[in-house]
């Protein structure tokens, strides 16, 4: 039968007015092999952050000619709304076949920053509430979507299982770029400086920047499952994914003080684009081995290959018009993973394992200007990371009490860094680190609706980071 749960939550922030959300959900059976469920969600955050018509800017060329005679006067600068939801839907015609489709979104609308001035020395509010000097508004507005299938087909000697999954990222924002560092002034200040006649003020000009990122990704995931085994388990897979993503466009434009009008005659101050793509397909297979009633081991290795590809174009009026096209760049690695896990059964409530497990995250193409000086880095590695663990589980018989004990050593290699090569910024690899420590882990149920846990962790990094070219 249909089921419908709708409910309403009222909150308030330790900062902003009253809040509300909105949460659903309906499951529609249809049929004795097809179901259909919805949820969505609402929620609405109040601001509590004001702007208070403070902090003129001068022009450069006569300090006692403001731009703008102070922020705008605005409470609540950012109000936040969130709001979403799922739709998906089973078919299972029989006990060994299911398709799983789902489709969900999140969209998130933020009004401004929740970011607000402070003291330096003190880190308190600086003008004795919450405030942020705002010229003009800083929006955010972002958009999620996922699509996705998933076949579960049980076929007698083994199972598939395919993941195909498409996703599309927007991040469409405004920030105040008014007192923005650009070309060694701030954007307001430079533009009334350059666009005004020589020796006068006769052009106020403010500023902005407008910014569009997004990413579309393709996924697809096989994977052949064997049978549940006392003696032997493996799985056997695939996965590929092609990702597209930029920032097409970045753009700082001139405008009239106090609005978000673009000030006539004057084309965009900069703007920039960074289009880039990454194409990966791995192989991967793992097994556990039930050696004896009471001793496990599992391992299992991934094989990949990637590829990248990135571009950046500038042009703009503070260019002088020019079109800067950099050189596009490439980058592939093969990267190769894997894992050993013994497990050894104490008692039936105690057993002892230890793991060794390898990681990376992929390197990728940098970008540089035109005439970018010999043996500046064209590209950056990926960083690995062994991974190195021992540790004791065990709880009583009837699950009222357990506790977790575990000691870790992590080697990370080729770290990957954000540097100045050459006067250029951009990714390189740099030295190594390692973290160790313990962890422990215990809990402690009194009554069926009442229980206590505790948690301790000690941790030490080591790191040493040169610049590796």
């Amino acid at each position: 039968r249909s089921t419908l749960f709708p409910y309403t939550t009222l909150f308030r922030s330790p900062y902003s007015g009253m809040g509300h959300a909105l949460t659903g959900l309906i499951n529609v059976p249809v049929g004795d092999t097809f179901a259909i469920r919805a949820t969505g969600f609402y929620r609405s955050d109040d601001g509590f952050i004001d702007s208070i018509g403070n902090n003129p800017i001068p022009t450069l060329q006569n300090p006692a000619v403001n731009i703008v005679n102070g922020s705008r006067v605005e409470d609540e600068l950012n109000g936040l709304e969130t709001y979403g939801g799922r739709l998906s839907a089973l078919y299972r015609p029989s006990e060994s076949f299911s398709l799983h489709l789902m489709a969900l979104f999140q969209d998130i609308r933020s009004d401004n920053a929740d970011r607000y001035e402070v003291d330096p020395d003190t880190n308190e509010p600086l003008y004795g509430d919450l405030v942020a000097s705002r010229y003009h508004p800083e929006f955010t507005d972002i958009d999620y979507r996922v699509y996705s299938a998933t076949i579960d087909w049980d076929f007698g000697p083994t199972t598939l299982q395919s993941v195909t999954s498409y996703a599309t990222f927007e991040e469409t924002f405004q920030r105040d770029a008014a007192l923005t560092p650009l070309g060694g002034a701030p954007v307001s200040q430079l533009a009334t400086f350059l666009f005004s006649t020589p020796g006068t003020t006769d052009r106020l000009l403010s500023g902005i920047l407008n910014q569009i990122t997004s990413t579309d990704k393709f996924t697809q995931e096989f994977r052949l499952v064997s049978p549940e085994s006392d003696a032997f388990e493996w799985l056997l897979g695939a996965y590929y994914t092609d990702e597209d993503s930029g920032i097409d466009p970045q753009t700082v434009t001139a405008v009239d003080p106090g609005t978000e009008n673009p000030a006539a005659g004057i084309p965009a101050l900069l703007e920039a684009r960074l289009p880039s793509t990454y194409e990966e397909l791995s192989l991967f297979a793992n097994a556990t081995w039930h050696v004896t009633d009471r001793f496990d081991l599992a391992f299992g290795g991934r094989w990949s290959e990637n590829d990248q590809q990135a571009s950046q174009v500038l042009t703009g009026a503070l260019l002088g018009g020019a079109t800067i096209t950099f050189d596009d760049v490439n980058s592939s690695e093969n990267p190769f993973t894997y894992s050993v896990s013994p497990r050894f059964e104490l008692t039936d409530t105690t057993s002892m394992y230890a793991r060794v497990a390898t990681g990376f995250r992929p390197g990728g193409p940098n970008v540089l200007p035109p005439g970018a000086p010999p043996g500046t880095p064209a590209s950056y590695d990926s960083d690995e990371l062994t991974s190195y663990e021992v540790g004791l589980k065990s709880s009583t018989a009837d699950g009222s009490f357990s506790f977790d004990l575990a000691a870790y050593y992590l080697d990370w290699e080729d770290v990957q860094l954000l540097a100045v090569v050459n006067s250029v910024g951009l990714n390189t690899n740099g030295g190594t680190a390692v973290s160790k420590g313990l962890e422990f882990t215990a809990s402690a149920r009194v009554t069926e609706g009442l229980s206590f846990s505790l948690d301790r962790k000690s941790t030490r990094l080591n790191s040493s980071h040169p610049y590796r070219s």
